[in-house]
C-alpha cells in the first residue's frame, strides 16, 4: 500500500486503546494509514529510541500577554502537547496570535470576568452580557480570577450561574473580596456554587499551611471535593505558579502577590516587591528568544525595572525543608519568573540559606541564566508576575 511517510521504530504509547509496542507507523493525507512492522515507503523516518504518543490536551495553561505570553504555544509543542485551553483571555489576544504563534495546535479559551472592566460587583445583566460578547467571539465561557483580581461573593456566584444556564465551561480561583486563596476561600467557593456544576482551578493551591496544617488542609479540601460532586479540579504538576507584578506607583495590583509579600514579612508596596527581588526571595521571567528564564537578584531588578511585571514563586511549607510544592506552573506555561519561599520569614539565616541552596539545586535553573545583563537586552518584557 502506497503511503507518504513512514515513521519506523517508535515505542506508541495509545492509553485509550491500551497500546504500548514497538511499532511502524504509515501516514497518508496527512492521518494515520497502518500501524504495524516491516512498513515503508520513499520518505522513512528512523525514530527509534522516541516515544509516540497522542497529542496531549493540556487544560489549564496561559499564552495571552496579560498572564503568560506567546510563548506558551512553544512550550506547549515542545512538550507534546497538541491541545489548549487558555484560562484568562482575553480572545482578542487568542485570536490575534493563534495563527502566527499556534504551532498548529487546537487553541480555546476561558476569557476571564475582569475587575478592571466590570468591576468588583457587576450585576447578573453585566455578566451576561460580557459572557455573551464572549461566546460570539469563539470563548467556551468563563474564567473567575478569584483571589488575584476578585469579585464579591455574590458577582461570582452569579458568573457560574449565568455559565451554567447557557451550559457553557466555568472555572474560577478560590478567593472574592471577601476572603483569601486558600482553604477557606475554597469553603466560600463551595457554598457559592451549591447545585451549579464548576472547575475549581488547581485545588493544591489552596493547601499551602497558610490557615493551619497543609495535610490537614488537603484533607479538608478533598473532603469537599467528595461531598460536593458538582465540582471538579485539578492539581500543579509542578512546584510553580504565576501571579501579576504589575504595580501603580506604590501599589501592588495583584492580591496573590500581596499575600506572598506579607507572609515572607516584605510591605506590601512596590518597595516590599524590589526588597524581595534584591534579597533572592523574588525571581523575575525575562523572555529569551521562544523561552523563559529565571533571572535572580540584581539581573531580576534591572529587568523588571526594565518593564517586566513577570515573576514566579515557588511554594513550600512553613518550616519544612524538603520543600514540597504545593503550587506550580502548568504544563505548557509560559515558563518561569518571581519565587517565594513560603515560611522563609520564620527562618533563622543560617537555615534559610541552606534552603535557598537546596531550592536551587532542585529547580536546576541557575546554570541556564545569563552571566550578565546585556545578554537579555533584545528581549521583549512582558506584563506578569508569577507566584
Amino acid at each position: 500500500m502506497k503511503y507518504d511517510t513512514v515513521f519506523k521504530g517508535g515505542m506508541i504509547l495509545d492509553v485509550l486503546n491500551g497500546v504500548r509496542k514497538i511499532a511502524d507507523i504509515a501516514i497518508r493525507d496527512g492521518k494515520i494509514a497502518g500501524l504495524g512492522e516491516n512498513l515503508s515507503d520513499k520518505m522513512t523516518w528512523d525514530i527509534t529510541g522516541k516515544v509516540v504518543l497522542p497529542g496531549v490536551i493540556d487544560m489549564h495553561v496561559h499564552v495571552t500577554r496579560d498572564l503568560g505570553g506567546q510563548v506558551g504555544y512553544y512550550v506547549a509543542a515542545a512538550s507534546g502537547v497538541s491541545t489548549i485551553v487558555d484560562y484568562a483571555g482575553p480572545m482578542e489576544d487568542i485570536l490575534e496570535h493563534v495563527m502566527p504563534c499556534g504551532c498548529g495546535m487546537n487553541v480555546g479559551c476561558l476569557p476571564s470576568a475582569p475587575a478592571s472592566v466590570l468591576g468588583t460587583a457587576p450585576s447578573r445583566s453585566q455578566v451576561r452580557s460580557f459572557l455573551e460578547e464572549s461566546l460570539q467571539k469563539g470563548a467556551l465561557g468563563l474564567k473567575i480570577l478569584g483571589g488575584h483580581f476578585p469579585l464579591t461573593p455574590d458577582a461570582s456566584r452569579i458568573c457560574v450561574e449565568e455559565c451554567n444556564r447557557r451550559k457553557v465551561f466555568v472555572a474560577r480561583h478560590a478567593g472574592s473580596t471577601e476572603t483569601r486563596s486558600n482553604i477557606y476561600g475554597m469553603r466560600e467557593v463551595v457554598e457559592c456554587s451549591k447545585g451549579d456544576r464548576l472547575l475549581l482551578a488547581h485545588v493544591n493551591a489552596y493547601c499551602r499551611g497558610s490557615c493551619y496544617n497543609y495535610m490537614e488542609e488537603l484533607r479538608d479540601a478533598f473532603q469537599l471535593l467528595r461531598d460536593n460532586p458538582n465540582l471538579i479540579s485539578d492539581s500543579h504538576m509542578a512546584v510553580n505558579n504565576g501571579t501579576s507584578g504589575a504595580c501603580s506607583g506604590d501599589a501592588v495590583h495583584d492580591c496573590i502577590t500581596q499575600n506572598c509579600l506579607g507572609t515572607f514579612g516584605y510591605s506590601i508596596c512596590t518597595d516590599g516587591l524590589e526588597q524581595a527581588i534584591q534579597e533572592g526571595v523574588a525571581k523575575v521571567i525575562a523572555q529569551v528568544g521562544p523561552e523563559n528564564i529565571l533571572l535572580e537578584r540584581k539581573e531580576a531588578l534591572k529587568y523588571w525595572k526594565w518593564g517586566t511585571q513577570n515573576f514566579h514563586v515557588i511554594q513550600g511549607v512553613p518550616g519544612d525543608r524538603s520543600w514540597r510544592g504545593s503550587c506550580g506552573c502548568r504544563f505548557g506555561h509560559s515558563g518561569y519568573g518571581y519565587v517565594f519561599r513560603h515560611g522563609a520569614a520564620n527562618l533563622d539565616e543560617r537555615q534559610s540559606g541552606r534552603q535557598r541552596r537546596n531550592l536551587d539545586d532542585y529547580t536546576g535553573r541557575r546554570g541556564d541564566m545569563p552571566k550578565r545583563a546585556d545578554s537579555i537586552q533584545d528581549s521583549i518584557p512582558g506584563d506578569r508576575m508569577v507566584l
